[in-house]
């Protein structure tokens, strides 16, 4: 990254990942980089871990362009290195704001053999501790609706679903949120998880909260 950029999260909030980093994992080590120091690795990796390889891609293709190579000099890019003798790159996370309250999770991806059961759930929390300390109020990521394995790990990690989408991009797709402040979650539980009815011999209140549950 040149000197004179900054990415999102630093002019937002003033988060330097660096005084956070490294974290240790089971069998990587995650550091702060750059996305130019990715791109090795999404190059190589990204068509297969993400099946990309098809000869007529399903969805509208998205190459690598100037302003693209921009925006992800704007995220907070993250580099799985192994912990073994070849200190190879075996992994990319790459986050930036959405908003000034928002945290997205753009892409996670893993190579197949340093992948583990231990790897997600505790860099959720690292991130979710240092997001909080700054004023962050929602981590935000999403996902296809056919992989899963992510939609069975992050509603354990507290992550709630929130919403879907599609786009000639990606197909369809399901956000997941997970609030990082009480009061921001409790209004989502408040205006989307619950439903007030009137009740037929109306209570002192006049009506009556009834639980839904999310799917």
């Amino acid at each position: 990254r040149r000197v004179t950029e900054r990415p999102l999260s630093k002019r937002l909030w003033d988060l330097d990942w660096e005084q956070h980093l490294p974290w240790e994992f089971e069998n990587v080590r995650c550091e702060a980089g750059t996305f130019g120091e990715a791109l090795p690795f999404i190059a190589e990796h990204y068509s297969s871990i993400f099946g990309l390889k098809d000869e007529e891609p399903r969805f509208h293709p998205d190459p690598m362009t100037e302003a693209k190579r921009r925006f992800g000099d704007e995220m907070d890019v993250f580099l799985f290195r192994a912990k073994d003798r070849s200190e190879r790159v075996a992994g990319v996370l790459a986050c930036h704001p959405s908003d000034w309250s928002t945290y997205y999770i753009r892409s996670l991806a893993v190579l197949p053999e340093y992948r583990t059961g231990n790897l997600v759930p505790p860099l959720i929390l690292r991130l979710s501790e240092v997001l909080s300390a700054v004023g962050c109020e929602r981590l935000e990521c999403e996902t296809s609706p056919s992989n899963t394995v992510v939609m069975r790990v992050l509603p354990r990690i507290d992550f709630i679903l929130t919403a879907s989408s599609n786009s000639e991009r990606w197909g369809t797709m399901v956000r997941f949120t997970k609030f990082l402040r009480r009061d921001a979650e409790s209004a989502f539980q408040r205006q989307f998880c619950g439903v007030r009815v009137k009740s037929a011999r109306p209570s002192e209140g006049g009506s009556d909260l009834l639980p839904r549950r999310m799917p």
